[in-house]
């Protein structure tokens, strides 16, 4: 068997050209090149472990992408339920210890936001803490961004361009506060 990914699907695209009017044909070739297909994948998976397989699927379902309608214009966003994050979609999701590394300086700022930079007359009068947070403590600028549905939020962009909603800056700027 050939070791190129498509194989399966090119065999199926020149067998349906012979094959026009038998549909039965086409079903049994359609049922062979998925078998092919999934005896490929099922191959290339044996050489992970379990752990590996459960933290590739874990990052896969946690993490999606939204675009967001910002002063006119779309911005696509990634968004990790796992990592409680939401920043824009070329930033990526990595977080770690070192993200005085990262490029993207929303990320950057999720290592650095804190409550303990505000004070109670910050946040007097009902305002939002995320937006608070953007201005006072990282020193961005903050946007309202609409999603196809018409729901509002705000976001907060930095000097970079990158921008991270703010929920994510009031989540860890609770998280960091209490370090």
């Amino acid at each position: 068997m050939s070791s190129y990914p498509f194989f399966p699907l090119l065999m199926l695209k020149y067998a349906s050209i012979f094959l026009f009017g038998n549909g039965v044909n086409k079903f049994f070739i359609i049922i062979f090149c998925l078998i092919y297909a999934f005896n490929i994948f099922a191959q290339a998976e044996i050489t992970k472990s379990r752990s590996e397989m459960d933290k590739e699927i874990e990052s896969l379902v946690s993490k999606s992408f939204k675009a967001y309608l910002i002063n006119g214009k779309y911005y696509m966003f990634l968004i990790n339920k796992n990592k409680i994050l939401t920043v824009t979609s070329n930033c990526g999701d990595d977080i770690s210890e070192n993200n005085h590394k990262i490029a993207c300086k929303a990320l950057r700022a999720l290592g650095v936001v804190s409550f303990s930079d505000l004070s109670d007359l910050d946040l007097a009068g009902g305002k939002n803490p995320g937006s608070v947070l953007c201005k006072k403590s990282v020193k961005g600028v903050v946007h309202f961004a609409k999603d196809h549905n018409g729901n509002s939020s705000t976001v907060c962009e930095l000097s970079d361009g990158s921008m991270v909603s703010s929920d994510t800056l009031y989540y860890y700027g609770m998280v960091n506060a209490q370090k």
